[in-house]
């Protein structure tokens, strides 16, 4: 070799993931993702002798690239003179993938809190409904939230944050001729399918928000609420556009970008939502048929990989698992945990449920003579990133779409075959076929087990109580000081305070 260089010698993939994982975080860029987790694809598939590389490979050629157009890409300008996007952005497929990862790590699977589409949305949902009981008072757990919350605060602002980022790739790649119309679209159609996931979490948290699709500071700054029925609206127009540009095959190794399925994932429970028990019943129904895939035994559901996966995000941080792990699982298997499930959840359960087993975590505290059980989630259990098995945060799986399709099914009072979905659910949690007969008694089954299902996920249970018009009854019974205005989050005070057309939620 006629020059100095730093050789890896022969690399396992775990230590090709640490220093991948260590570059990433450490400079915080996009574009390096991109780099980084091609360079490991393209790694595994040399020789033994092929895998004599320079580190300068490895470093040198990524840092070349500028990043400070992405970093920019992903930041909320401060005043309206910022520029948000550059011609370099976009200037090939390479910098606009960059960009794309920008916008997908801003959905936050690692550290402490995340974005809306994880951490505060299930952990705060969960709060506010009959799930998660906080060790010490809680403003969400009492139904005490303030306007000036700093987490609701937070939850807004990472939404829009998000957003932001959607609406200015969006605007840049538009602007550029530098890419094909197929990947145009690829990466179009995901980043629509990014947006519509945002404004369904901020629609079912906040109620009436505004629709920002642009980056103008001027025009955003001022925007008001629009009804949640426009808002809906426009997450089926987002998505019925996605649709038509995604594939069914996924863009890249593993299920971390979204494909077509992932799309009709969405939009069937959108229906199931707005009542549409057709379309509901036809989209996840394509799906379940797919083929692409499968139950899983409820022990390997959450790992990374998993086959019964749509949507499903790989932890990335070099000092955090999963983020829900990060701020549910206790430090130690002898103390309280500071969110534990409610008696109304663990009671749900039946015998023989294998998902009490595997979802559901036990710790025993001993206090003198007294032993108390705290049960907490145990969907994600890896606070280390280095932990195994390796676990990836879950947007939508399939057995939520086998119990969008039974109750579609069953509102359509086609009940033979909504029963056949919902023992899909059962049967892999080792439960016998349900014997609900009438209509009214497969929906309260189904209800049910969208409870044990899906509890501490995604605010499922939250949205589950306010769509079929039973947070009142249910939560008025289990919480005290219960008001019908609990079913919504405030919309944070300094929203308010500098946008004149803003409006507050009733109640606050």
């Amino acid at each position: 070799m006629h020059r100095t260089c730093l050789l890896l010698p022969i690399i396992s993939w775990e230590i090709l993931n640490r220093l991948v994982q260590s570059i990433i975080f450490q400079f915080n860029a996009p574009l390096l993702v991109v780099y980084l987790l091609t360079f490991k694809v393209r790694i595994m598939k040399f020789t033994i002798h092929q895998r004599y590389i320079t580190l300068a490979q490895v470093l040198i050629l990524p840092l070349a690239i500028t990043f400070s157009s992405c970093k920019k890409l992903i930041e909320i300008p401060a005043n309206p003179n910022d520029k948000v996007s550059t011609p370099r952005v976009f200037s090939d497929s390479l910098n606009v993938l960059g960009a794309l990862t920008g916008i997908y790590a801003t959905f936050g699977t690692g550290g402490f809190g995340g974005s809306i589409n994880t951490g505060y949305t299930s952990i705060y949902t969960s709060l506010a409904s009959d799930e998660l009981v906080a060790l010490n008072p809680d403003e969400f757990n009492t139904n005490a939230i303030q306007v000036t919350s700093g987490t609701v605060s937070q939850i807004w602002r990472s939404a829009y944050a998000g957003i932001y980022q959607c609406n200015a790739f969006i605007e840049g790649l538009a602007a550029s001729n530098s890419v094909s119309a197929s990947f145009r679209q690829q990466v179009t159609g995901e980043v629509l399918t990014a947006r519509s996931l945002y404004y369904f979490h901020l629609v079912n948290q906040f109620g009436d928000v505004p629709i920002i699709t642009g980056t103008d500071f001027k025009v955003n700054a001022l925007e008001k609420r629009m009804p949640a029925d426009s808002v809906y609206g426009f997450i089926l127009k987002d998505l019925t556009s996605a649709a038509g540009m995604l594939k069914v095959q996924y863009p890249s190794p593993g299920r971390m970008r979204p494909n077509l399925h992932v799309v009709r994932a969405l939009l069937a429970k959108v229906y199931l939502y707005r009542g549409a028990w057709q379309q509901a019943a036809d989209l996840s129904g394509q799906i379940i048929q797919s083929g692409t895939y499968e139950l899983v035994e409820p022990s390997k559901t959450f790992l990374d990989g998993s086959k019964e996966a749509l949507w499903q995000m790989p932890s990335l941080s070099t000092f955090a698992g999963i983020v829900d792990a990060m701020s549910l699982v206790p430090w130690s298997n002898t103390i309280a945990p500071n969110y534990y499930l409610s008696s109304y959840l663990t009671d749900a359960f039946e015998a023989n449920d294998l998902r009490k087993q595997a979802w559901l975590s036990l710790n025993n505290v001993v206090s003198g003579t007294t032993t108390t059980p705290y049960y907490y989630p145990g969907k994600y259990k890896k606070t280390d990133v280095y932990a195994t098995p390796l676990e990836g945060y879950m947007f939508f799986r399939l057995s939520e779409q086998y119990l969008i399709n039974a109750e579609a099914l069953a509102k359509l009072n086609q009940l033979d075959a909504a029963r056949l979905s919902l023992n899909k659910v059962r049967n892999r949690a080792g439960l016998l076929n349900t014997t609900a007969v009438s209509q009214e008694e497969v929906l309260a089954a189904i209800e049910k087990e969208r409870f044990t299902e899906l509890f501490a996920e995604q605010g499922n249970r939250w949205y589950d109580l306010k769509r079929i018009g039973k947070i009142t009854s249910v939560l008025g019974a289990r919480k005290t000081g219960f008001t019908a205005t609990d079913a919504l989050f405030p919309i944070p005070l300094n929203e308010i305070n500098t946008n004149i057309n803003m409006t507050q939620n009733p109640g606050y």
